[in-house]
């Protein structure tokens, strides 16, 4: 079965989110290389999100995964407006350099930004191993949010 357009558009954006926002991670870590280690590993976790996101599109097209149609339009809009959220937030952050209290916060946002969509909601499958791909991958949003807000508390406590 070939894969649906709306359904191709939003797993190429999710792909993209995921890419971008290693990017950013990645810049995070040259700006504080006093704290790489956090951010280098956050930006592997979001690469293996893109390739696992990836492994889900080829699912697709051998119809192993099936994509609910519903409110695609409003779902693709969304996940595009996240990816030029973290394009803004990357142009920023090149431009100036932020401190790390910024950069953490700017980190829960771009983590944040598809989260209440509920964008892997749309995303199902028989197969149970690739359905536990889909499930890690909604439960990666919240997980990310948690460590850097557990990063974030760890700063404060330094400072204080």
């Amino acid at each position: 079965m070939a894969l649906s357009s709306h359904a191709e558009i939003l797993i190429d954006s999710l792909i993209m989110h995921e890419e971008l926002i290693a990017h950013l991670y990645e810049l995070f870590a040259e700006q504080f290389p006093f704290e790489d280690s956090f951010w280098l590993s956050l930006r592997e976790e979001e690469l293996h999100h893109a390739a696992m996101l990836r492994d889900l599109k080829q699912k697709m097209i051998i119809d192993v995964v099936s994509f609910n149609l519903k409110d695609e339009r409003s779902n693709i809009i969304a996940v595009r407006m996240a990816v030029n959220y973290v394009r803004s937030i990357i142009t920023f952050v090149v431009r100036q350099h932020v401190n790390l209290a910024v950069a953490s916060s700017m980190a829960v946002d771009v983590e944040g930004s598809l989260v209440e969509k509920g964008v892997f909601r749309l995303f199902t499958s028989e197969d149970q191993p690739t359905q536990l791909t889909i499930d890690a991958l909604a439960h990666s949003f919240g997980t990310h949010i948690a460590r850097i807000e557990q990063f974030r508390a760890m700063q404060h406590a330094q400072e204080a």
